[in-house]
């Protein structure tokens, strides 16, 4: 029986390395490793930064969705401090709508009225 070669096939078949090539693949070896340690370091700073990012968006979700569901909202809003003597109260009075906020009984302090007031330092009065 004879043989002919017909043509060329490459196969991905084992090869022994050389001890320069097996010098080479640890340098390799040691860079991609370095690499990964850098890639994963990145990841967790980089997952770290969408954590809060996602804290600060579930944190605005919930007040937006309290807001909707009761149909309202925390503000800050001007308000009177009022003494009343007759009632020995004070009462904190939204400047808006009048409305009473609070109210405490008021202070010994709070309730000594002015016999003299002061005049102003330049003498108009």
């Amino acid at each position: 029986m004879s043989t002919t070669e017909i043509g060329w096939a490459v196969r991905h078949l084992p090869c022994r390395l050389t001890h320069d090539e097996l010098l080479e693949r640890g340098d390799e070896l040691a860079r991609v490793q370095e690499e990964i340690m850098n890639a994963e370091a990145r990841a967790a700073e980089i997952k770290q930064n969408l954590k809060s990012e996602m804290a600060a968006l579930e944190s605005r979700r919930g007040i937006l969705a309290m807001a909707v569901r009761r149909r309202e909202e925390l503000r800050d809003v001007q308000c009177h401090v009022v003494l009343d003597y007759d009632r020995r109260t004070v009462a904190v009075v939204r400047s808006d709508t009048f409305e009473v906020v609070d109210s405490r009984p008021a202070t010994t302090d709070e309730l000594q009225q002015v016999l003299f007031p002061e005049r102003d330092a330049g003498g108009d009065e």
